[in-house]
């Protein structure tokens, strides 16, 4: 007989089924907000999960193709900031703000997909805002 042995994502969701479903209703006051907490803590890390790694290796390749050059991910970023700091590369430059606005939505996608202004963002993909 073939033994499941779950991974990591399906750890998490099930801890965070447990959480919602039995411990929450049990709780009260403090005890409850913190447990609240702590499901959306299981919530966010669930979807790192899922999402995380694709997420930084997009970034990876937009940062990349933005600075023409390959590099290591915090190398790039650094390089970046140290443009934009510097005036090299500014707002008025669409890529970089089409970069900024994809990493934005890709953190959020994963901190806080609920966000009002991130909903609003997804319904208008060309906006700037």
């Amino acid at each position: 007989m073939p033994v499941f042995k779950p991974d990591m994502p399906a750890l998490v969701v099930a801890l965070a089924e447990f959480m919602q479903a039995t411990v929450q209703p049990k709780l009260a006051g403090k005890e409850a907000y913190e447990g609240r907490i702590a499901a959306n803590l299981l919530s966010i890390l669930k979807r790192e999960l899922q999402q995380g790694e694709g997420c930084r290796a997009a970034e990876l390749l937009q940062l990349q193709q933005l600075l023409a050059h390959e590099g290591k991910a915090d190398e790039l970023n650094d390089e970046l900031c140290r443009k934009i700091r510097s005036a090299e590369m500014d707002y008025s430059n669409s890529e970089l703000i089409g970069f900024l606005r994809s990493s934005v939505l890709a953190r959020l996608a994963i901190d806080n997909p609920g966000y009002s202004a991130y909903k609003k963002a997804c319904l208008e993909p060309n906006s700037q805002t």
